[in-house]
């Protein structure tokens, strides 16, 4: 780059560093003074309209206080008390509607006569909880609610523009005598609320908006027309004004909105009204950042164009000054290049007397001492010449001869390489571990095969100890190094197992041989091993072991299946036998029938064994098949419960399920599968329950478009079964106690093909059990969903929500069921477990006043008498 240039370059930057810092700072100064005095006047703003509101709101409860005083209100003239109210509403207009409410929730008077004798709860339906507040409140009390049920219907229609916030105002009137005889109800008009947020706008900067927030961001109220109402701001949604919520105090902020527009916000919280504490608001007002520091931005552009027009102005100055002071120097600068050529005669001619000249004729004088170092140089080195020529000659003669005896030294090298090269290929080609170790016990040398037992490369074995490298085996191996360095005796084969950092948390198995290797005086300098992994020949050997157990209880497990086939096989074929031979004998006399009936209790039972066995069979060969067909879940799953229920009426055993609301019923698999896990579980629960009770639940634990993951509880108080005997329950011809076969009878397959039948329906099956507690049998299945709605069409009942149910049962369980049930139909619930408690619930429930629309009577005792 040319001086001149540079000396330019410079000048900009000494110049226009500093001064872009004062711009900047400058700049930053501007934007935070008006931004500061921009907020205070925002903040002050809103919180003068703040105060309006509440002096808006504070008018109102007055009002509201001042007229339950009036003691034309309780005088019982009809027409006296509609005259006061309407004097009232025309004298107050801050109400739009004030009317009398009797406890039963019936307007008896209002300031418009079309309401009277309608129901409040009928137009404001969530006041009922304030009127009851209010209705057993003391005089002076007033409750507030900002959001009536008109108001909800338009938003859930979703007309969310262009509507008024509805608020209510409640509070007791009292007669004479102090009691609460109505409730005055006032409808407020919030006009006045939207003329408050319009003067706001209308005195503000420049283009804002004001907006009326309850706690939870939703927007109540606001000048902007495409702005939703009833809905979260979307600033308070992303997140940039939801802290200002939780705030207590009035202030200003500054963001970027969800479009990414920089606003300012000045906000204030509007205090809570009424006994209730109602009407937690804030009043924000918005406005564009850009639009409030338009004329500060201006006013900088303008001061900044100034110092730019400036700045040119001081460049070009610069420009011309920067040439003036390089000509001379650019000057020297070619004499210099001039002499480099090889003209050392020549001169810089002199024109100043500053120090460009004195640089000048100090130049000269260098360029004349130059030429005369040049000349004498070229003489020196033409001596210097003919003594490099002696010296080649000589230096030739003496490398020929160091050449000679570097061929020779490198040649014994090579040998000893080669010698230590086959030494060491056999030492680190060993599959075996191979090492040296010195009296100190560190290590002198390793091959690669005992480096990769132990985990290290071999460089990170050299001078470290066995503690250091094996440190899990050391309490081993120090004793036995040692023994060898005491005794001078090899060991061989000792057998060690362990850890290492080649395989950390596993157990591996070695043989090693220590042997000395011998120095002076027969004492050992160095203690050499050999180490062998025999980790595969160990685990074969424990496999072997484990091998032969399994088969030896395989061979038990079959000796036992074949004695318990054998006893129940021949059991129903002696059955079917005799019983036929007595049937041929004669005609079916009420004997005979009682034989033939023998006869088919004994070939069901049969039978039943016999397809277990099959079923089995197929399972362990593959051959299963599945069928995929439509069906209805809740209907299967109530015909298997049909089946049993006379087994659980023999036994006097509660047979109860439970059927979850959300449950879908019109899937597609296999039915008869499905009926045939349910038949075997729930006919274990029945077979070891003696009293009490089999709950059978479903229940969709999941569930996705196409598919429903489905789950199956069966419950029982029986004997129940101990934490040993459940490892074993789901296997093959096997129980919970060989008693038990003897005792309740069956195969043991059940269980066992149960178990199968869910793993090929992408399910799992579990039980939960403690003895003389019951048990509880679990499993999931996955099932498709037929297309179209899965709720099946004859279970959709009619809307029962709100009606009063009493349901009576002695069990519990069945209580318990029946109000869950109820209660996912909405229906009001509750339960009695005797024929008396029944009565008592019928009589507290008429004393109040509620009505029992059903009476649910499952009970064992007696009859209710009216």
């Amino acid at each position: 780059m040319p001086l001149t240039n540079k000396l330019v370059l410079a000048f900009l930057l000494v110049t226009m560093i500093p001064l872009g810092t004062i711009i900047a700072v400058l700049h930053y100064s501007f934007v935070k003074h008006a931004e500061g005095q921009v907020g205070i006047r925002l903040e002050d703003s809103v919180i003068q309209v703040g105060k309006s509101v509440d002096e808006f709101m504070s008018s109102c409860i007055r009002g509201m206080k001042d007229l339950s005083e009036d003691t034309e209100l309780i005088s019982g003239d009809r027409d006296l008390m509609h005259k006061q109210l309407s004097r009232y509403i025309h004298s107050f207009p801050y109400f739009g509607e004030v009317m009398l409410v009797d406890a039963h929730g019936m307007v008896i008077s209002s300031s418009s006569r079309a309401q009277v004798g309608t129901s409040l709860f009928t137009r404001f339906v969530n006041t009922r909880d304030l009127f009851d507040q209010a209705l057993h409140r003391a005089p002076g009390y007033v409750y507030i609610n900002d959001l009536s049920d008109p108001l909800r219907r338009t938003v859930a229609a979703g007309k969310l523009h262009d509507v008024n916030l509805d608020i209510q105002m409640l509070t007791a009137v009292k007669d004479a005598a102090g009691n609460t005889v109505s409730v005055l109800v006032g409808d407020v008009v919030t006009d006045p609320l939207r003329d408050l947020l319009n003067d706001l706008k209308r005195h503000a900067l420049g283009d804002e908006s004001a907006c009326l927030l309850d706690k939870g961001g939703l927007v109540l109220m606001t000048t902007d027309p495409q702005a939703p109402l009833f809905s979260p701001h979307p600033d308070v949604v992303s997140g940039t004004l939801r802290a200002i919520l939780g705030k207590n105090a009035s202030g200003y902020l500054v963001y970027r909105d969800t479009h990414g527009y920089q606003q300012m916000a000045a906000y204030s919280q509007i205090r809570t009204y009424g006994a209730n504490q109602a009407d937690d608001w804030r009043l924000i007002t918005l406005a564009s950042y850009d639009a409030i520091l338009a004329p500060v931005t201006q006013s900088f552009n303008r001061t900044l164009g100034i110092l730019f027009a400036t700045l040119v102005g001081a460049v070009g100055l610069g420009l011309w000054l920067a040439r003036r002071l390089a000509d001379p120097i650019i000057k020297l600068t070619e004499s210099a290049k001039t002499i480099a050529a090889g003209r050392f005669d020549a001169r810089v001619a002199v024109t100043t007397c500053d120090e460009i000249g004195a640089l000048a004729d100090a130049f000269n004088i260098m360029a004349g001492t130059v030429e005369t170092e040049v000349t004498q140089r070229a003489q020196a080195e033409e001596s210097l010449r003919g003594a490099n020529e002696e010296l080649e000659r000589r230096v030739e003669d003496r490398t020929k001869q160091v050449t000679t005896e570097i061929a020779e030294r490198k040649q014994a090298e090579e040998a000893t390489l080669q010698s230590e090269a086959q030494l060491n290929a056999y030492f680190n080609g060993s599959p075996a571990g191979m090492g040296m170790v010195d009296p100190q016990l560190r290590y002198l040398k390793v091959n690669q095969r005992l480096a990769d037992i132990t985990g290290l490369s071999i460089e990170e074995h050299y001078g470290k100890t066995i503690r250091e490298i094996v440190p899990h085996l050391a309490y081993i191996l120090e004793p036995l190094y040692r023994e060898v360095f005491a005794t001078g005796k090899p060991i061989i084969n000792f057998e060690l197992s362990g850890e290492t950092d080649s395989s950390p948390g596993e157990l591996r198995d070695w043989q090693v041989s220590y042997f000395p290797l011998m120095g002076e005086e027969a004492k050992p300098k160095a203690v050499g091993t050999v180490v062998t992994e025999i980790t595969e020949q160990k685990r074969i050997e424990v496999e072997l072991n484990y091998a032969k157990s399994a088969a030896e209880s395989a061979n038990r497990a079959k000796s036992e299946f074949l004695a318990n086939m054998s006893h129940e096989i021949r059991t129903p074929m002696n059955g079917v036998i005799g019983m036929t031979g007595l049937l041929l004998d004669g005609e079916l006399a009420p004997q005979q029938r009682e034989f033939a009936e023998t006869i088919r209790s004994s070939a069901d039972s049969l039978l039943a064994i016999l397809n277990d066995i099959l079923d089995f069979s197929k399972i362990e060969a593959g051959k299963l098949t599945f069928e995929l067909l439509d069906f209805d879940l809740i209907e299967s799953v109530e015909s298997t419960l049909e089946q049993l229920a006379e087994l659980a009426h023999t036994k006097e055993i509660e047979f109860a399920s439970a059927m979850a609301p959300d449950l879908p019923s019109r899937l597609r698999g296999d039915p008869g599968r499905l009926r045939q896990i349910l038949t075997n579980l729930i006919g274990n629960a029945l077979k070891f329950t003696k009293t009490g009770e089999v709950v059978v639940r479903v229940s969709k634990e999941s569930e996705t478009e196409t598919h429903a993951r489905v789950r199956f509880r069966v419950e029982d108080s029986g004997i129940g079964i101990s934490p040993e005997a459940q490892g074993k329950l789901f296997q093959p011809f096997s129980q919970a106690d060989g008693s038990t076969t003897r005792k309740y009878g069956g195969t043991g397959l059940g269980l066992a093909i149960s178990k199968q039948l869910v793993a090929l329906m992408d399910g799992q099956i579990g039980v939960a059990s403690e003895p003389g507690k019951g048990s509880t049998f679990w499993f999931t299945v996955q099932l498709e969903k037929q297309p179209g709605d899965p709720t099946s069409p004859d279970r959709r009942w009619r809307d029962l929500s709100g009606l009063r149910v009493l349901v009576v049962d002695d069990n519990a369980v069945n209580r318990l069921i029946l109000c869950h049930q109820l209660g996912a139909w909405q229906m009001q619930a509750g339960s009695a477990a005797s024929g008396q408690e029944a009565l008592e619930s019928l009589r507290i429930a008429a004393q109040a006043g509620r009505r029992i629309i059903w009476l649910c009577w499952m009970c064992k005792c007696q009859r209710l008498t009216a």
